[in-house]
């Protein structure tokens, strides 16, 4: 079977960066940084950065500043390295290539950033094939351009199931006419993924694990 991974939230506990690098931007800008808890509750539940900002007490005037550097650094090598892989996937994805073909779907920019982390994670070695979408286009077009690279290389009928934790992995597993697995321990609260109608949505590493397990 194939299984298409998104990597973002889905394999990887990403938290760490995104907060390190908000947390330490707007220290910088004068602002006053949320807890952890409260900045990855308002991610999760798709709070704007701008908002965010407001809640951090950064004046709209250096929003453009704060959102240029947020980019520049956010697949940086240094802040790369605050990602973990779910310890639950790190001991079971390994042991299911033995029965399924592993891909790996990505709307990272940086595709040798992408490949030093994924070497340093030791996970390198996991995929049969690393997509990257580079593009800068972003929002309501994203799942069209995963679709697209996936259907670039693998033209022919598809089978199997795409794991996301996003609206946009549910819509690009939907298009290419895979089962669209939906986790909800990544960047989305429930009730999101919920709207965007996965065959299925699972609730932790663990789950994801068992229901692949089921599968095989």
């Amino acid at each position: 079977m194939n299984i298409f991974f998104d990597l973002d939230g889905t394999i990887l506990d990403t938290s760490e960066r995104y907060y390190l690098i908000y947390y330490n931007i707007t220290k910088k800008l004068g602002g006053l940084p949320l807890t952890k808890k409260i900045y990855w509750n308002y991610k999760r539940n798709k709070v704007s950065e701008d908002l965010i900002l407001t809640h951090s007490n950064l004046p709209q005037s250096i929003f453009d500043e704060y959102n240029d550097t947020r980019q520049n650094l956010i697949e940086s090598d240094y802040y790369l390295k605050f990602d973990n892989v779910w310890p639950e996937l790190f001991d079971f994805i390994p042991s299911s290539k033995l029965y399924n073909k592993i891909l790996l779907v990505t709307l990272r920019k940086k595709r040798q950033q992408l490949i030093t982390q994924l070497e340093n994670l030791g996970i390198y070695n996991w995929f049969e094939n690393i997509i990257t979408v580079e593009s800068n286009e972003v929002g309501s077009e994203c799942h069209l351009l995963k679709a697209n690279s996936i259907l670039k290389l693998y033209p022919n009928h598809l089978s199997g199931i795409f794991v996301g934790d996003t609206e946009t992995d549910i819509k690009s597993g939907k298009l290419l006419g895979l089962d669209s697995i939906a986790v909800s321990y990544g960047i989305r609260k429930r009730n999101f993924l919920t709207h965007a109608k996965p065959h299925t949505i699972l609730s932790s590493p663990k789950d994801l694990v068992n229901f692949i397990r089921d599968l095989i």
